[in-house]
């Protein structure tokens, strides 16, 4: 697997966010403010045996290590395993933590904190 050529920038912080391009105005836009750019919805999950979803260890080839922004971020939609907003909630994708599900009403994660081995 060829990763990127590493960038060199700064972390984003509260004081200074990183605004990334969107693909439309509106929700997207928003959502962007929220990302705190921890990379754990870049993390690749894999279904055990019990069919819970846990976490691979492996990042995302396109995950900058750096930054922690995504290096195809305008073409994401064609990456097989990067969902949107709307659907990485719907389905129980984001950590229960994440500012992304921060107010939706009953939000569960369907992810199973666990390190596959």
């Amino acid at each position: 697997m060829t990763h990127p050529p590493q960038r060199t920038c700064a972390p984003p912080t509260a004081t200074r966010p990183v605004v990334l391009p969107s693909r439309s105005c509106g929700a997207d836009l928003l959502d962007e403010f929220r990302c705190v750019r921890c990379g754990r919805c870049c993390e690749l999950k894999i279904q055990d045996a019990r069919g819970k979803w846990i976490l691979s260890g492996e990042m995302c080839e396109y995950l900058d290590p750096v930054c922690r922004l995504c290096t195809v971020y305008a073409e994401r939609d064609r990456v097989a395993w990067c969902g949107s907003v709307p659907m990485s909630i719907a389905g129980r994708d984001l950590p229960a933590d994440c500012p992304y599900v921060a107010g939706v009403d009953g939000y569960e994660t369907g992810l199973d904190y666990r390190r596959a081995k």
